[in-house]
C-alpha cells in the first residue's frame, strides 16, 4: 500500500538502506615521527632529534632496518658484512647498536617502542657524502606476521667553510 510519501506503510524510514559494514580495526604494526608526521626527507644537522615511535598491537617479533648503498660501508665496520641491522636476532648487531638502538628484548615482545635514531643519523654527517641522501627502511613484523616497512630519509648537506 503506498502511502503517497514514496514509502510502503509497513516499511521504517531508513529500512531497506544499505547498510556499511564496519570496518575491522587494523592492528598491523605503525610508526610515528612526532617531529615529521609527513616522513619527509630532513637535513642532518648537528645535534638533531630523531625520535620514532612504533606501535605494535600484535607484539613485534622482527624489526629490521635496512640502509641504503651509500651507508653500507660504515654500518660493516659496526657489524661486518651486515647489508642489514637485525635488532633481535643478530647478536652481533644487538652487541654493537645496542648503545645506539633498541635490540634484543627492548623489541621483542613489546607493543609500544620509543625507537630513536638521534645517536645513528649524526654518523652520516660525520662518515658520510655530502650532498647525498641517505634512507633507513624500518621493517617491523608482529606476532601475526603483519609486516610495516617505512622509509626514513635523510640528506647529508654540503657544507662550506666560513673563511
Amino acid at each position: 500500500i503506498e502511502t503517497g510519501w514514496g514509502q510502503e506503510e509497513d516499511q521504517q524510514p531508513g529500512e531497506n538502506q544499505p547498510v556499511e559494514p564496519e570496518q575491522p580495526v587494523s592492528t598491523a604494526p605503525t610508526l610515528e615521527w612526532p617531529a615529521n608526521p609527513d616522513f619527509a626527507k630532513m637535513d642532518i644537522e648537528q645535534g638533531m632529534s630523531v625520535e620514532l615511535m612504533v606501535y605494535a598491537p600484535e607484539k613485534i617479533k622482527g624489526f629490521i632496518v635496512y640502509v641504503s648503498d651509500n651507508f653500507q660501508g660504515a654500518i660493516q665496520v659496526l657489524v661486518p658484512g651486515a647489508t642489514c641491522l637485525d635488532l633481535i636476532d643478530d647478536e652481533v648487531a644487538k652487541e654493537q647498536l645496542g648503545t645506539m638502538l633498541p635490540v634484543g628484548d627492548q623489541l621483542l615482545g613489546q607493543t609500544e617502542v620509543a625507537f630513536s635514531l638521534s645517536k645513528l643519523v649524526p654518523m652520516i654527517a660525520a662518515v658520510g657524502n655530502q650532498g647525498e641522501d641517505y634512507i633507513f627502511t624500518l621493517e617491523v613484523t608482529d606476532e601475526k606476521d603483519q609486516i610495516l616497512r617505512k622509509d626514513v630519509e635523510f640528506h647529508n648537506p654540503v657544507v662550506t667553510s666560513e673563511e
